[in-house]
């Protein structure tokens, strides 16, 4: 497994989630084959959403992840803002849900 840069984007809403993916395909853009949350900030906004490491991320918003380019996920990553709404699909012990990373709130920290 490597850790891709997407993890948090500088210029977009920094979630909290600290990534790992199987990838496989050339190397300055793979394919994702499988992504997973490696780590959750502490009182981050994928903490208060329930996110926990080692699950895995079946889809961001329209973004199916499996087979999907690097640069396409990343891209995505840096330009969600902290009025928009984030919505991920969640594989966890085999059972998949969405969970809802609800817009910031100004001032809310």
């Amino acid at each position: 497994m490597c850790q891709p840069e997407f993890a948090d984007a500088a210029h977009g809403r920094e979630l909290g989630i600290k990534i790992q993916a199987r990838q496989s395909g050339f190397f300055l853009d793979p394919t994702l084959e499988r992504v997973f949350v490696g780590g959750v900030v502490k009182g981050s906004a994928a903490e208060r959403a329930g996110i926990r490491a080692k699950d895995e991320l079946l889809q961001i918003d329209a973004i199916v992840i499996p087979k999907s380019k690097a640069s396409v996920l990343k891209r995505y990553w840096g330009a969600v803002k902290p009025s928009q709404r984030v919505v991920l699909l969640v594989l966890r012990d085999g059972r998949r849900f969405e969970i809802v990373i609800p817009p910031e709130t100004p001032g809310a920290d």
